[in-house]
């Protein structure tokens, strides 16, 4: 397949590989990215805005409270593993006044409302990974949707055709998966993190993919939580599933530069990469080869969850399950690049608590 990134600068091509597990880690240092996109565009009309099941309102600071209908768990009220996301503790966060928030009624409705990007008016590009992954959530792991804190299930600017959908699944034997979706005239990006319950320690599960003009790249892996031989060990039909599908979907294991992933405990050697262009695109590409690919990996990653040993409550090897956690999300969160992109788009404070309190939530010692 020809590069799509010959175009590129080396540092965005670069940048690229390093927001994979990251927007969540890393798109880049804004300048080179926000040359190369907004270069001789002009922003698309916002009017396909924000969709219609969610309530809006003007983020001049929400009133404060201890805790809400939101708080504590799913659907239902049920009580999850590891506990609920809290709620954000600064008053201020959404101070500009150009900020909307909707917050689901009730966890009602579809987990991604909008029918059409902002940017042109044409498709969401990753969509059908979010709604995939939801609906295996729901209904094959038994998991509910969770509260997102502050209310952020979906944050508006008009002003800059931007915004993003967030959702939060959490379950027994799954502690929480974070759900993003970043849409902006400039790219559009899909990424989502899944960790087990203090319980289990299988690996976790980490995509992001991106649209950025004409040029389309996606990663996912099987995380491992532990380094070591042991750990390896224990999970290695896990890491096989994910080699099998990858070895039937050739396209998807494309070469990955080193630079980022040497030496990083986070990454296993099962990675599937891609990255595409208007031909593969027009191709079909993600009809024909990413769609049928994820899908077997959510059908995978139901099994490991669902074969998992337990460790015993209070043991030592929960409490090691909570550090290494927070241990991923400081290694993410050390090496994250996309605040200046959240920054440009929704403002500093937003993009600040956003990332420390949603994005890398365990890192900062959130339970």
């Amino acid at each position: 397949m020809g590069c799509p990134f010959a175009q590129l600068s080396p540092l965005l091509l670069l940048s690229c590989l390093v927001l994979f597990f990251q927007f969540g880690a890393s798109f880049l240092s804004p300048k080179p990215l926000l040359a190369s996109l907004q270069r001789g565009r002009s922003l698309a009309d916002a009017s396909a805005g924000v969709g219609s099941s969610s309530r809006s309102r003007a983020a001049s600071p929400p009133p404060h409270h201890g805790g809400s209908s939101r708080d504590g768990g799913g659907r239902g009220g049920s009580s999850r593993s590891g506990g609920g996301p809290r709620m954000l503790g600064v008053s201020d966060v959404l101070a500009p006044p150009e900020l909307q928030l909707q917050s689901d009624e009730g966890f009602e409705g579809e987990p991604l409302a909008w029918t059409e990007s902002l940017g042109s008016g044409g498709p969401l590009f990753f969509a059908d990974l979010l709604r995939t992954q939801a609906s295996t959530l729901e209904f094959e792991l038994a998991l509910g949707r969770s509260p997102v804190p502050r209310c952020m299930d979906t944050v508006c600017n008009p002003e800059r055709r931007s915004r993003v959908r967030n959702l939060i699944y959490t379950g027994d034997r799954v502690r929480k998966v974070r759900m993003s979706y970043l849409d902006t005239p400039d790219m559009q990006v899909y990424s989502t993190v899944a960790y087990s319950a203090p319980g289990h320690d299988f690996p976790l599960l980490g995509l992001s993919a991106m649209a950025m003009g004409s040029v389309r790249v996606l990663a996912l892996d099987l995380q491992p939580l532990f380094p070591g031989e042991d750990y390896a060990a224990k999970y290695a039909d896990a890491n096989a599933k994910l080699k099998a599908i990858r070895n039937k979907y050739p396209q998807l294991g494309e070469e990955l530069r080193k630079d980022y992933y040497k030496g990083s405990p986070f990454f296993s050697d099962s990675m599937m990469y891609a990255r595409w262009g208007p031909k593969e695109e027009a191709d079909g590409f993600m009809d024909k080869v990413v769609m049928p690919a994820f899908r077997e990996c959510m059908q995978a990653y139901v099994e490991i969850v669902n074969q998992a040993p337990a460790h015993a409550p209070g043991s030592p090897t929960e409490q090691a399950v909570l550090e290494r956690q927070a241990e991923f999300d400081r290694f993410h969160a050390e090496r994250e690049q996309v605040r200046p992109i959240l920054t440009s788009k929704f403002g500093a404070s937003f993009a600040d608590t956003y990332v420390s309190d949603f994005l890398f939530a365990y890192g900062g010692g959130q339970r």
